[in-house]
Parts: structure tokens; C-alpha cells; sequence
């Protein structure tokens, strides 16, 4: 707009020259650098984090990262390599645990939620998934060992009576130690006023 108005003004096409120069140098644009600075720090948000660590992986091989942003490159790497994991440990635990085990990780899969935590890796499917999705899937897939497990339970206590009261009786003490769902404990505690 300047050379418009003014087509020899030195200091518009000295800025201009630099712009260009810059852009030529690979040189990263202030907004470009603030995107990743803000994606390298976001450990709430595992599939932003992800994105500026490739960027910035990619930017660093075309010898484009600053030493600023390379340093925030490494930490924010071992913060994802690190959330991944756990992540990852937490799904498939959610899907393959025992009953105490798929509990926990479904006590954890809300603890993300509530943090504010938008997405979570699940390592089965490889994707990050949508934090209240997962929670939703984690909460059936309790339910559903709760119920497998508390059958079981109950088959064993039946088979136990009326011949065994005390190892029945043993055996219900045991089973509602278990983390089962609210109902199948109800289901439980009825079998054992037998």
C-alpha cells in the first residue's frame, strides 16, 4: 500500500526486500512460531501436542526450528511419548483388563475428562478419540465385565449351596469386595440372604 501511494519510498521496499529475503531463507513466521510454542506446550490436548511435534520435527530436518523452539521440541516429545503411553496403557486396559483393572482405567479415562483433556490416545485403534467417546465406550465395557464377572460369582456361590453354606457365604464376602456396578452388587447381596 505504501509503494502505492509512494513508489520510491526506500523503507517500504527495504521491508519488503527483508520479507521476501526472510521467506526465502526459511525462516518461520512470528505467528508460525507462536502456533508452535502454544501446540509444543498443550499437554491437555494430546492430538494438538502430537501435531506441533511433527511440525516442529519436520521444521527441525529442513534445519528451520530456532534453538527456542527446538528446546520446547524436546520437552514437549518426551510429554508426548509420555501421555501416549500412558494413554495407551489406560485403553487397553479398559478393553483387555480384569474387572478391577478395566475400573481403574475407566476411573482414569473420566479423571482425564474432568481435567479438560479433549482427546485420548487409544493404542488398539492407533487414533486419538474424543475424551467423552472413550469414556462412554469404557463405562459399557465395565458394565459388561461387571455383569460377566458377577455371573460367574453367583454360579459359584449357587453350586456352593446348600452343602457349603460357610464357603458360599466365604465366597460372597469375597466377591463384594469387587468393584461391580451398582446392580450387579444389588444382584449379590440378594443371593446372599439365602
Amino acid at each position: 500500500m505504501v509503494l502505492g501511494l509512494d513508489p520510491e519510498n526506500e523503507r517500504a521496499k527495504s521491508a519488503i526486500r527483508q520479507i521476501e529475503s526472510d521467506a526465502s531463507a526459511g525462516k518461520l513466521s512470528a505467528q508460525k512460531i507462536s502456533e508452535l510454542k502454544s501446540g509444543l506446550r498443550d499437554v491437555k490436548n494430546i492430538k494438538r501436542l502430537g501435531v506441533a511435534v511433527y511440525e516442529a520435527e519436520a521444521l527441525y530436518a529442513e534445519g528451520k526450528l530456532t534453538e527456542e523452539l527446538f528446546a520446547l521440541l524436546e520437552e514437549g516429545r518426551a510429554k508426548y511419548d509420555q501421555i501416549r503411553t500412558a494413554m495407551g496403557d489406560e485403553t487397553t486396559m479398559m478393553r483387555f483388563g480384569d474387572l478391577s483393572a478395566r475400573k481403574a482405567a475407566r476411573d482414569r479415562i473420566a479423571s482425564r475428562l474432568g481435567q479438560d483433556e479433549k482427546f485420548i490416545f487409544d493404542v488398539t485403534t492407533n487414533e486419538d478419540k474424543p475424551a467423552f467417546d472413550l469414556l462412554r465406550e469404557a463405562d459399557k465395557l465395565l458394565e459388561q465385565q461387571s455383569a460377566d464377572t458377577a455371573q460367574y460369582e453367583l454360579d459359584v456361590i449357587n453350586g456352593l449351596l446348600p452343602a457349603h453354606p460357610a464357603g458360599a457365604r466365604m465366597r460372597l464376602e469375597s466377591a463384594l469386595n469387587k468393584p461391580f456396578h451398582d446392580h450387579h452388587k444389588r444382584q449379590r447381596e440378594k443371593t446372599g440372604r439365602y
